[in-house]
C-alpha cells in the first residue's frame, strides 16, 4: 500500500459526523477534501507515469528479442512469440503489478472523495434539522431492527395461516 490508511488517510474516521461540533465538521470539510483530493491527482498522475513506463519497457524488451534473433541469424519472430516473451519477462511483470496496486489506490482514493463529499452533504442536512429544532439521534440499528419486526411479523402471519387452513381442512374430513 502506498498511503497509510490506518493513519494518516483513515477516511472511516475522517468521514464520520460528529454531531456535537457540526461547525467544526463543516470548517474542516474543504481540507479534508483537499487532502484527499491532492493524493487522488497525486496517484493518477503516478498511474500515467507508470503507463509509460510500461511502454517504454516493452518497446525495449521487444528490440532485445529483435537484436537477438538477428544476432544469430535466425528469422524474425511472430508477433506472438515476442508478446509471449515481453509479458513473460520479470521488469515488465513488476511494471505490470505496480500499475495493478497504484490503479488500486487510486480507486480506493475516489472511493474516498465521494465519502468526504457526501459528509459535505450530509453535515448540511444535520444543520438544516437543528435549524429546525429536530434533536433526534437516530442509529443504524433501528432500521435494521425494525426489518427484523416486519420479517418476524410475515413469519408469525404465515404460521397463523398455516395453522388456520390445517384446523379447515379438518374439519372438512
Amino acid at each position: 500500500m502506498i498511503l497509510d490508511w490506518e493513519g494518516e488517510f483513515d477516511y472511516h474516521k475522517e468521514s464520520s459526523i460528529n454531531l456535537d461540533e457540526l461547525e467544526l465538521e463543516a470548517q474542516n470539510q474543504s481540507d479534508l477534501y483537499w487532502k484527499y483530493g491532492k493524493e487522488k491527482v497525486r496517484i493518477s498522475r503516478m498511474v500515467a507515469n507508470t503507463h509509460e513506463e510500461i511502454k517504454v519497457m516493452r518497446s525495449v524488451i521487444i528490440k532485445e528479442v529483435l537484436d537477438e534473433a538477428n544476432a544469430n541469424g535466425a528469422k524474425n519472430p511472430t508477433a506472438q512469440q515476442i508478446e509471449a516473451h515481453y509479458r513473460t519477462d520479470k521488469r515488465h511483470q513488476d511494471l505490470k503489478q505496480k500499475m495493478i496496486d497504484l490503479e488500486y489506490e487510486y480507486n480506493l482514493l475516489c472511493e474516498a472523495c465521494a465519502a468526504i463529499y457526501q459528509k459535505r452533504d450530509m453535515i448540511q442536512e444535520e444543520r438544516a434539522f437543528l435549524s429546525m429544532g429536530y434533536f433526534s439521534r437516530v442509529s443504524k440499528t433501528n432500521g435494521i431492527r425494525a426489518q427484523e419486526k416486519i420479517q418476524q411479523r410475515e413469519i408469525a402471519d404465515d404460521e397463523s395461516r398455516t395453522a388456520v387452513n390445517l384446523k379447515r381442512r379438518a374439519r372438512r374430513k
